[in-house]
């Protein structure tokens, strides 16, 4: 077995194999091809990249200015709520007071019907906002 694996080894040829200059120029051709096909990959993926960075930064200046706003409108609201305290205790008062007199709050008071409905809203209006304003809203 031995000798036949070497008569068949030693009729190949002993010189090195030279590449025919088609064969250069196909192998040359492919990774010219394959070299194109990367670089327009790597342009879509660096566009995508960029598009994706300027996304993320659009998003992080508006979670910025929003809890920024959303600072301002706690500091609202809490002015909002002292107000309106102050006006319910005034409005209590004057409700008491008059009562003892025989007077209806809007024979003094002529706005006191419309004060009456603001309160009714401005009460409606924080409790349905209370929980947007005061807790932490998260943005994903």
């Amino acid at each position: 077995m031995k000798n036949n694996i070497n008569k068949v080894y030693n009729k190949l040829p002993k010189e090195k194999i030279v590449l025919s200059n088609k064969y250069k120029l196909s192998i040359a051709a492919d990774l010219d091809r394959s070299y194109d096909i990367m670089r327009d990959a790597l342009d879509i993926h660096s566009n995508s990249l960029n598009e994706l960075e300027s996304k993320a930064q659009t998003y992080m200046d508006a979670k910025e200015d929003w809890v920024y706003s959303k600072d301002e409108e706690v500091e609202r609201f809490e002015e909002l709520q002292k107000q309106y305290g102050i006006v319910y205790d005034i409005l209590q008062e004057l409700e008491t007071k008059v009562g003892e007199l025989g007077f209806a709050p809007s024979d003094l008071f002529p706005s006191y019907q419309e004060l009456i409905e603001t309160l009714d809203y401005i009460e409606n209006e924080v409790e349905r906002n209370r929980m947007f304003i005061i807790s932490d809203v998260e943005i994903r």
